[in-house]
């Protein structure tokens, strides 16, 4: 029986092949083709062999993805004939797929006294970077038998010893033994660059642990809750006949050009549904990673399924520690939630069969917007240090035409994380057609709002956005979870949906539809307010912060430490609900810090409500600051803080910071120390004066990048 769409290989000649015909057969896919083909032309005259190997080698095409292990058939064809060629050797020895390494150092050792330069070579594969190859060489140490040997055994010590490789590790040091000993007699032995050829020495080294396997953590801050899910995945992934098997220890494919690579693949760090759906169901069908083609034609297998094999908290361990240790190790990628495998495993209950590469990326089609995908960052990913938010991730959400969010968020999301510990995500408003690339008046996208499903704070200073129903619902999700929100100037009027059959039309900033609940969209629903109106002069009079009651979002700030260039914004009064103001906006008659507060009309400009006798811009003063909670229909309940101030030119003043910042941290509910939230600057500072852009492609030409606000 053959599948009807892989016919059966024709079988090249062997027998009776004439030594090109046999080199040729050395690129055939099939290992035993290649295996009877190297015992063939053993048979022949070395003297024929060896040059036509040289020459054989030096036309390979050194494009072609499976060079390497095209040149390694070349030198275990030399090898065949006891003549090892040394610079194909060398040239295997220093290849950059570790297969071809390993391979080489394997020859080395049994080839090792027809080489002049062995000794060195056995040493620079002993400290190689990848574990298999300096097996090899240690293993090969035991073969000398002496103290060159010794010297290759000691160079090994000084890197990590996996479990896989701990048992040949001690039959080599019991083989060595006496050599070590006799290199550390004669003070040949460099101990304190080697201290575990010291403990060797003391009888005390211990070369792994034998029952568990180290933890290698992400460099990157995680909750108990994630480094558990992180330590149960590295042990699964480790299994016999599980991950590792095909993919390698280190994600880089255990066969290149047969097992595609985890590391900087685009199903690893994108869609989690996709990537929940492969693990459960496995995949079949050709498919890209890294600029490769796989493809079961050439004999790639499938990817299994394991559905029926792992828990959801196994497959929601694995592919955490997946995405975390072989993704971008400097960025903050989304573990998996065992409740997020549980919901597709239910979706998808009734599949029997792999997915087809083709429907699933019908399904969840490329490209992303995601920074690893794409190659071109996205959106910043700033890892927490120490402080009292470590563990915890907040997301930032940008993009305004007007006050620069863009600025005022990366410098929160630095401060936050550098200063707080808070691994900060930051988003961006960008072209699908240009990623990486900030454009403010795009309103129809902002990727990267998947980052929502696993953060522990949302902070949104949008304006009028029109997005997706995609990126849409991952707010609405993160809303009905009921989690912390904090807003910042034009969040109150974040929303402005064109299509007013949308499923999300109710979010506008004007809704006064079916949904009484919406009436005015997210922002009233949620932050309190909707749009209102400029109650101060724009770009005239400024804001200063008047604290009022008594709220730990005072704490560390004192009188006229709140102010900012932009003006006050109306709001409605009264807040409703629970709404608490802790700050109210104290209009100033001018665009500086010391200039004294507006007084009683009339006024050369007014809101609209302000049109009647004896307004008084300052009396009351409208709130810029309060706290509430917030529900929305079919959600939890949630708190909010709010503040009409958050432009990057209100960021100057250290109190407007740390106003903000108090206030986000009461919103996560972690107390706010009494002397006030840090909020030294991250770096350079300089913030753009707000004010539209609204030349035809402004931003387009500015070249404004994501990777401009890098840490």
């Amino acid at each position: 029986m053959t599948y009807p769409s892989r016919p059966l290989v024709d079988a090249p000649k062997v027998a009776g092949a004439s030594i090109n015909q046999l080199l040729d057969n050395l690129t055939e896919h099939e290992y035993r083709t290649r295996y009877r083909t190297r015992r063939e032309l053993r048979g022949h005259p070395a003297d024929e062999v060896i040059p036509a190997v040289k020459k054989w080698v030096r036309g390979l095409d050194k494009n072609d993805p499976k060079y390497g292990r095209h040149i390694l058939e070349g030198l275990w064809a030399t090898w065949g004939q006891n003549q090892v060629d040394r610079d194909l050797l060398e040239l295997c020895l220093n290849f950059d797929e570790h297969a071809v390494r390993a391979g080489a150092a394997r020859v080395l050792r049994y080839t090792h006294s027809q080489v002049p330069n062995g000794q060195a070579l056995f040493l620079k594969a002993a400290g190689d970077e990848h574990p298999r190859v300096r097996l090899e060489a240690v293993v090969a140490a035991s073969w000398l038998d002496n103290d060159d040997g010794a010297e290759i055994a000691l160079e090994g010590l000084k890197h990590p010893v996996t479990k896989w490789m701990g048992r040949a590790y001690e039959s080599v040091l019991i083989t060595l033994d006496d050599d070590i000993r006799a290199l550390n007699d004669a003070g040949k032995i460099a101990l304190n660059d080697n201290p575990a050829a010291r403990s060797y020495l003391a009888g005390s080294l211990e070369l792994y642990d034998k029952n568990v396997k180290e933890v290698r953590l992400p460099q990157m801050n995680l909750s108990k809750e994630n480094l558990d899910l992180y330590k149960l995945g590295e042990e699964v992934y480790n299994r016999d006949a599980h991950c590792a098997t095909c993919h390698g220890e280190d994600g880089k494919g255990a066969i290149p050009n047969i097992y595609p690579p985890l590391s900087n693949n685009e199903c690893v760090m994108g869609d989690d549904e996709r990537l929940i759906k492969i693990a459960l169901k496995g995949l079949w069908g050709p498919i890209e990673v890294n600029g490769k083609t796989y493809d079961p034609s050439t004999g790639v297998p499938p990817m299994t399924g394991f559905a029926g094999m792992l828990t959801d908290d196994e497959i929601a361990g694995v592919l955490t520690y997946v995405r975390l240790n072989f993704g971008d190790k400097k960025a903050l990628t989304r573990p998996i939630k065992p409740s997020m495998v549980a919901r597709v495993r239910e979706e998808t209950k009734d599949r029997t069969n792999f997915y087809m590469v083709d429907e699933i990326l019908k399904e969840h089609p490329f490209p992303e917007s995601r920074a690893d995908v794409t190659g071109v960052k996205q959106w910043q990913d700033y890892p927490g240090t120490e402080g009292i938010g470590k563990g915890k991730k907040v997301v930032l959400i940008s993009g305004d035409e007007e006050y620069r969010s863009e600025e005022a968020l990366s410098q929160l999301g630095k401060i936050l994380s550098q200063r707080h510990g808070f691994n900060a995500t930051v988003l961006y408003a960008q072209h699908s057609g240009t990623p990486g690339i900030i454009d403010p008046n795009h309103v129809n996208d902002i990727p990267g709002l998947d980052a929502l499903r696993d953060a522990d704070l949302m902070v949104i200073a949008t304006r009028f956005r029109d997005l997706p129903n995609a990126q849409m619902k991952e707010i609405e999700d993160y809303l009905k979870s009921g989690k912390p929100v904090v807003g910042l100037r034009t969040a109150t009027h974040a929303f402005n949906i064109a299509d007013k059959d949308s499923k999300y039309a109710h979010w506008s900033f004007d809704y006064d539809g079916e949904k009484k609940a919406w009436k005015n969209g997210f922002g009233e629903l949620v932050l309190g307010t909707t749009w209102v109106s400029h109650h101060g002069w724009h770009k005239y009079e400024s804001t200063r912060g008047i604290l009022t009651g008594s709220h730990e979002i005072h704490n560390g700030i004192g009188e006229g430490d709140i102010w900012g260039p932009t003006d006050v914004y109306g709001v409605t009064l009264p807040l409703p609900g629970d709404s608490e103001p802790v700050v109210l906006g104290q209009v100033v008659a001018g665009m500086g810090k010391l200039h004294p507060p507006i007084g009683p009309g009339p006024y050369d400009k007014v809101p609209s409500y302000g049109k009647k006798e004896a307004f008084h811009k300052n009396d009351p003063m409208m709130p810029i600051a309060w706290t509430k909670s917030y529900q929305i229909p079919g959600g939890k309940k949630g708190r909010v803080f709010t503040s009409t101030m958050g432009s990057s030119n209100d960021l100057e003043a250290e109190g407007t910071r740390r106003m903000i910042v108090n206030g986000m941290l009461w919103a996560a509910g972690l107390p706010v120390p009494k002397g006030g939230a840090n909020v030294d600057l991250v770096g350079d500072f300089q913030p753009t004066m707000y004010g539209f852009q609204r030349e035809e492609g402004y931003w387009q030409k500015k070249k404004l990048k994501v990777s401009d606000f890098d840490l």
